[in-house]
Formats: C-alpha cells, sequence, structure tokens
C-alpha cells in the first residue's frame, strides 16, 4: 500500500511538472487509477473477522446472513465475497462498488495518452513555419518555370 501512494504521487508530481501535454495526461490518469486502486485495497486490508461479518451482513441481509459459509477476498478484481451455497448471484462487500471501474478508466486513459506520447514523439516534424511543405502555386513546384504564371 506505502509503495502505491509513493507511485501515486510520483505520478502526480510529474504530472504537475510534464512539458508535454500527453505525457501530463497520461501520468495524471496513472496518478489517479493507482490512487483509486488503494483507495479501494483499504476495506480489504484493514478487515477482521468482526468487520468482514458486518460488511457481509450489509451486503447479504440479516435474514440470509446465517447461511453465508465463507468469504473470499481477491485483489484483481477488488472485492470481498460473501459465499452463500446454492445462490447464483456474488454477494460483494467492503470495496465500494465504483473502485474497479474507474480504476479500469483511468487505466486504459493513461495508456492511451501513454502510446499517444510515444507516437507523437516518433511522427517527423514538420516546418517551423507551420506550413506542410512547399505549395504547388509557389516558385519551387516542380515543373513550373520562373516568371510563367
Amino acid at each position: 500500500m506505502l509503495v502505491g501512494l509513493v507511485a501515486a504521487a510520483g505520478l502526480l508530481a510529474y504530472a504537475l511538472n510534464a512539458r508535454a501535454p500527453r505525457r501530463r495526461i497520461a501520468a495524471a490518469c496513472g496518478a489517479g487509477a493507482v490512487g483509486l486502486y488503494v483507495w479501494g485495497t483499504l476495506p480489504l486490508l484493514f478487515l477482521d473477522e468482526s468487520r468482514t461479518f458486518d460488511a457481509c451482513l450489509k451486503a447479504v441481509g440479516q435474514d440470509r446472513m446465517a447461511r453465508v459459509d465463507g468469504y473470499r477476498a481477491t485483489f484483481l478484481p477488488l472485492e470481498l465475497e460473501c459465499h452463500i451455497p446454492g445462490d447464483p448471484h456474488r454477494r460483494l462487500a467492503a470495496v465500494p462498488p465504483y473502485v474497479n471501474p474507474g480504476a479500469a478508466l483511468l487505466l486504459l486513459g493513461a495508456l492511451g495518452a501513454g502510446v499517444s506520447a510515444l507516437v507523437g514523439l516518433r511522427l517527423p516534424a514538420g516546418p517551423e513555419d507551420g506550413s506542410r511543405g512547399p505549395s504547388a502555386s509557389g516558385p519551387s513546384a516542380p515543373g513550373r518555370a520562373e516568371g510563367v504564371g
């Protein structure tokens, strides 16, 4: 968790100091994804037996709590599943529902902006005056004699 906080802080600092807009966006999205993931791990890291019971009680309700036969926590995706035998529905508890989709979208944004920044580095630069090259009507156009017009 500490590594995630340091990584998020580093990416955020880079985002604030980067000169290229695409790199800034990629770093900001990366910082958001890491920060949101760390935020989602907090409930899982600090769950003891009584807090796990309370989280499942809130997720499944008082009437089904007696049928819960186990818990399963995963870190990818972040979730705490309260298992009820024979119940086809997954009962998720503790992790806020926005964490997994939000972190995934921010990660996709970071990857997209990062790839865009890398591709932008490899594109040939145009002339410094902003034009796209010699114009066909200019005097240096091939096949045209000077002074003929």
